[in-house]
């Protein structure tokens, strides 16, 4: 078997990015056929957990995070999920808020920056969450 991954290395190349095989399939990686494999449970769980770790080194980075228990940073980190890092760190204020303790002030502000903006229903507790320090 390393013999064979070895080779299909060789022939078809790493692509970080989908793209169309000759077979006019949309693939990733070594040649994974996403049109009709995609990707299983547990493979999505691998990356969720990657993307999570790298966004959290990032936030990290740029963000005072000591004053966020665990369940502030968790709501922190999955916001930043949802909205992108690039995106997020454009919320100054938001950041401000955070890095002074004043979690209450930092959720009016998102709530402010994310106004009239299409989001996923579970967004108030993440906002509820960041703002009180408990799971929701």
């Amino acid at each position: 078997m390393h013999q064979l991954i070895q080779q299909i290395k060789r022939h078809k190349g790493f692509k970080s990015y989908p793209e169309y095989c000759p077979a006019g399939k949309l693939s990733i990686g070594y040649g994974r056929d996403l049109d009709s494999v995609g990707i299983r449970l547990e493979e999505a769980e691998i990356l969720l957990a990657n993307d999570l770790n790298t966004l959290l080194g990032e936030a990290r980075q740029n963000i005072n995070l000591e004053h966020c228990n665990p369940a502030r940073l968790a709501a922190l980190i999955n916001l930043i999920h949802l909205l992108g890092m690039e995106r997020f760190l454009t919320f100054s204020r938001v950041i401000d808020a955070i890095e002074n303790r004043d979690f209450s002030r930092a959720t009016d502000e998102l709530l402010l920056c994310l106004k009239a903006k299409y989001l996923p229903q579970y967004t108030a507790q993440l906002l509820l969450q960041l703002e009180s320090g408990q799971w929701q």
